[in-house]
C-alpha cells in the first residue's frame, strides 16, 4: 500500500503537462546485460549534466541515436544524442514532449500542443497525427491506431482511431505511459486505485486504502485487467526487458517482475550515487544490451 506521501511523489513525477513546474532530471546511459538471467547495469554515465530537464530518452531502432526532451531557452523541445560520438544536438523547432522516432527511423513524433505530431529529423512539424488536445503520452499501434493517455482530470486511458476519430475510454486513474508488451498486441501502465476525479468522492477515499496496480490493455479483447498491485512507492515507468519481464525504479533501486510470478518484485540493482537516487523512467535499446535511466536531480 501506499501512503498519501508516497503517491503524491509519484505522480507528481508524471504529470506531462507544460503548464506545472518540471523537476530537474539527467539521463544516464549504460550498458545492459541479461545474459543467464541476471540483470547487470555497468558503465552509466550522465550524459545531460546540467541543470533543468532532460528526460523521455527514446532509442531509435538502429540504436545509433537516442531521442530525449530538453529544456531550452524557448520551452521543452526534442534533442538527438549520438551514442557513437557522445555529442547532443538540440532541435529547438521541435517544440513538446515525448521525442519517438518512428519504426523506421526516419521521422520522429512528439506531442505539441496537446496532440500527436510527425516531424523530419531537423525538427521540422511535418503533419498532426492525432485530433485530441490533451494528449499526455502516446504509443502508436499502427497506422490508424493510437494508445492514449489523456491529460485531463480523469487520466484517462483511450484507444484512439485517427480515421473515425473515435475516443474510447478503457481505464482511468492512470499515473504513466503505456508500454507494449514483448510479443503481444497489448500494453501495460499503472494507475491509481481508488481513483475518483470528483472531489467529493476523493475526499472519502482512506489515503491508506490507495494502491497503485499494473494493469494491462489487451487490444485484441478491448478489456483491461490487473496484472499486480505494486507493494512500494515508484513513479510507475517500467521496461519491458526482450525476455517478458519489466524492470521498474523505486528511489536508488530497479526491481524485476515477471507475469510467471506476479507478486514477486525482485531487486536487481542498487545505486550509490548521488544523482541515482529517484530513478523514475527505465528505457531499454531494441538489442536489448544498452539502458537509459532518468533520475531527479538533488536539490
Amino acid at each position: 500500500m501506499l501512503g498519501p506521501a508516497s503517491l503524491a511523489l509519484a505522480l507528481s513525477v508524471v504529470v506531462p503537462t507544460a503548464a506545472l513546474a518540471q523537476p530537474d532530471t539527467d539521463i544516464w546511459l549504460g550498458q545492459l546485460d541479461l545474459r543467464g538471467g541476471r540483470v547487470a547495469i555497468s558503465g552509466l554515465v550522465n550524459i545531460t549534466q546540467r541543470p533543468g530537464y532532460d528526460n523521455q530518452p527514446a532509442f531509435f531502432p538502429d540504436q545509433r541515436t537516442l531521442a530525449y526532451t530538453t529544456q531550452g531557452e524557448g520551452g521543452m523541445h526534442a534533442a538527438l544524442y549520438d551514442l557513437a560520438t557522445g555529442k547532443a544536438r538540440p532541435l529547438p523547432n521541435a517544440m513538446g514532449f515525448s521525442p519517438t522516432p518512428t519504426d523506421d527511423g526516419t521521422q520522429l513524433m512528439t506531442t505539441f500542443a496537446g496532440r500527436v505530431v510527425l516531424r523530419d529529423l531537423d525538427g521540422t512539424l511535418l503533419r498532426t497525427l492525432t485530433d485530441s488536445v490533451r494528449v499526455g503520452y502516446y504509443s502508436r499501434v499502427d497506422a490508424r491506431t493510437f494508445v492514449l493517455f489523456i491529460n485531463d482530470p480523469d487520466r484517462r486511458i483511450v484507444i484512439h482511431d485517427v480515421d473515425t476519430k473515435s475516443m474510447e475510454t478503457m481505464a482511468v486513474g492512470a499515473i504513466t505511459p503505456l508500454y507494449q508488451v514483448p510479443g503481444e498486441n497489448a500494453y501495460t501502465f499503472v494507475a491509481e486505485a481508488p481513483f475518483s476525479s470528483d472531489s467529493a468522492v476523493a475526499a472519502r477515499i482512506d489515503p491508506a486504502t490507495v494502491r497503485l496496480e499494473l494493469r494491462k490493455l489487451d487490444l485484441v479483447g478491448r478489456r483491461v485487467h490487473t496484472l499486480a498491485v505494486i507493494p512500494f512507492a515508484t513513479p510507475g515507468q517500467h521496461a519491458w526487458t526482450p525476455r517478458n519481464t519489466l524492470l521498474i525504479g523505486s528511489g536508488n533501486r530497479i526491481l524485476e517482475w515477471s507475469p510467471a510470478a506476479p507478486e514477486r518484485w525482485t531487486p536487481v540493482a542498487t545505486f550509490d550515487d548521488p544523482g541515482l537516487q529517484q530513478v523514475s523512467r527505465i528505457v531499454i535499446s531494441p538489442r536489448g544490451d544498452r539502458i537509459a535511466l532518468v533520475s531527479v536531480v538533488r536539490p
